[in-house]
């Protein structure tokens, strides 16, 4: 046994999009997918890091400590986009370009992705089952 088999092996979770057990399908045939730095990577640690100290830095000026359940929402959401690394998507027919306002956009849109991202996490901890 050694303490490094019980450390994860990628940095990255892929997660094809999936509805009702049908992979959707690019135009180009290609399955629909979606790679997000993995929430122990050192890229998410920073993007998580970045966005607290603005939050603490925001709440230091305005004295506003307090935030809403839509903030709070609003917060996550915008975390889960700046941790995607890539994506092959398409949308009205055409490939969709990966700018942080279009992986908003498509999180909120598609809502299911977040449990998708969940069980490709919860399966990508499967170093720590021994």
């Amino acid at each position: 046994m050694d303490l490094l088999d019980y450390t994860p092996s990628t940095n990255d979770v892929v997660i094809t999009l999936k509805v009702s057990n049908t992979v959707l399908k690019n135009a180009d045939g290609s399955d629909m997918t979606i790679t997000f730095y993995s929430p122990y990577s050192k890229e998410s640690k920073k993007i998580k890091h970045d966005m607290v100290d603005a939050r603490i830095e925001q709440a230091e000026k305005s004295g506003q400590t307090r935030l809403s359940s839509s903030e709070v929402d609003t917060i996550n959401t915008v975390s889960m986009a700046k941790n995607i690394k890539e994506w092959n998507l398409t949308s009205g027919g055409k490939a969709l370009k990966l700018t942080e306002k279009n992986a908003i956009d498509t999180l909120d849109k598609a809502f299911w992705i977040k449990d998708l991202y969940d069980k490709a996490v919860e399966n990508s901890m499967g170093f720590m089952k021994g």
